[in-house]
């Protein structure tokens, strides 16, 4: 066996060539890299890849290859056994998931379920029923707060009744039997008391004489005319008189209340009508007005009011109706303002100022436009008055005009010159010709 040892050159790939014979351990190439995660490779036959884990982890090669095939075989020992107890913990796990997962592991989907059929792991099972258990759990609490409520109910009643009735219930609601009593002695319910006093009246009604009903009898009828007193027949019974007022047991406070309110809204009225009335509720006439005086009660003021509303209307009406045809009237003369004077007004009537002209450019009004015309016209004027006072008729000489053209000359066959004023008004060109 050759070996090569390269573990002089620290953190560099390290590599070993081992030859055996045909059953050896080894056979091939070991490679270890710099960096166990970067992985190990060996070449087919060679060590099974728990074996190059642990020769890669162990980053370098001694030298010795005795000694480190027995390190690496300690490390796959130790790697089986931890192999192993993972092993044992994966079955452990299985049994407690009770069938959730099949022998590879896969979870295994419940059907049939209310709340978690067909998921697909165990962790969307458990969301479903966390979701799941907090509707019921809102359903529970809405239930126990209608409970609270409906019971807080039940009991006004209760203690309604309990005070209606005075004392005849326990706190737990069973009926308390009178003592010391004359009829009514230790019955067992209301009913029964009830029975028993139905029974004494019918018994004392029938231990009355008929002397007794007879004068109870007139002494009844003497007592009641006594008290109605010759009421008319529509209030001559305590119902009448109630229903007269209208069964108001505090009839008294409240007509009080009632003229207490009527003040209250009457002061009020008062106020809002800014002493239009005094304290008795007389309207006081206003003077020295325009248009109400004198007058009795509101409503004559505003009739008075009214009609000079309308006048007051039908003027402004005219003057909008006079006002609208002095403004088409203006607007005639305005349109024929601007169709005499071309495009030298905007639309909102300011004047439109000249541009590229010779003599009337960036002026803010036609007055400007005409100034400035005027003054050019007064210098081509005094021009031409110039040239003709200094062109006379002596000695042959004459000046003549035709279309804009000047011609000065001194007779037959002599020099003439020709001067014409060009269009722009500005320049002239001369023509000379000698003559003859």
């Amino acid at each position: 066996m050759a070996i090569t040892s390269c573990n002089a050159l620290t953190g560099k790939h390290i590599s070993m060539r081992s030859e055996f014979n045909s059953g050896s351990l080894l056979s091939g190439q070991l490679k270890v890299q710099d960096a166990p995660a970067l992985g190990f490779w060996a070449s087919s036959g060679s060590l099974d890849a728990a074996l190059a884990g642990t020769v890669n982890a162990i980053g370098f090669v001694s030298g010795n290859l005795v000694s480190e095939v027995s390190v690496a075989l300690a490390g796959r020992s130790a790697i089986q056994s931890d192999v192993d107890a993972n092993q044992v913990v994966t079955d452990a796990v299985k049994t407690s998931l009770g069938g959730l997962v099949n022998g590879s592991g896969v979870y295994q989907a419940f059907s049939g379920t209310n709340y978690i059929d067909g998921n697909a792991n165990l962790a969307i099972d458990l969301s479903d029923l966390d979701a799941a258990i907090a509707a019921v759990q809102t359903d529970v609490n809405q239930n126990e707060s209608d409970a609270d409520a409906l019971s807080a109910a039940k009991q006004v009643v209760l203690d309604k009744h309990e005070a209606a009735m005075g004392a005849v219930f326990s706190a737990g609601g069973d009926y308390v039997a009178h003592s010391g009593k004359t009829y009514i002695n230790g019955n067992a319910s209301v009913t029964e008391d009830l029975i028993d006093l139905d029974a004494a009246i019918v018994s004392r009604e029938a231990a009355i004489s008929s002397s007794y009903i007879a004068q109870i009898g007139a002494t009844r009828a003497s007592v009641i005319s006594a008290v109605l007193d010759g009421a008319p027949g529509a209030l001559d019974t305590l119902n009448e008189l109630a229903a007269a007022l209208g069964d108001d047991a505090n009839y008294a406070t409240t007509i009080t209340n009632a003229l207490a309110a009527k003040q209250t809204e009457i002061d009020a009225l008062e106020t809002s009508l800014g002493g239009l009335v005094n304290a008795s509720g007389v309207y006081q006439a206003f003077s020295g007005k325009t248009y109400i005086n004198g007058n009795s009660s509101v409503t004559e003021d505003l009739s008075d009011l009214d009609i000079a509303l309308a006048a007051v209307q039908a003027d402004v009406n005219q003057n909008e109706s006079d006002a609208d045809a002095l403004s088409a009237a203006k607007q005639v003369v305005l349109d024929k303002h601007e169709a005499a004077m071309g495009a030298v007004f905007s639309a909102g009537g300011d004047y439109v100022a000249h541009s590229s002209k010779n003599y009337i450019n960036g002026n803010a009004s036609v007055t400007e436009d005409l100034i400035d015309l005027d003054t050019a016209i007064k210098d081509r004027a005094d021009g031409l008055a110039t040239l003709e006072g200094h062109l006379d008729n002596s000695n042959g000489f004459r000046v003549t005009s035709a279309a804009g053209n000047y011609r000065m000359s001194w007779g037959a066959n002599k020099p003439q010159m020709t001067m014409t004023l060009n269009a722009d008004g500005e320049t002239i060109d001369v023509c000379f010709d000698r003559g003859a």
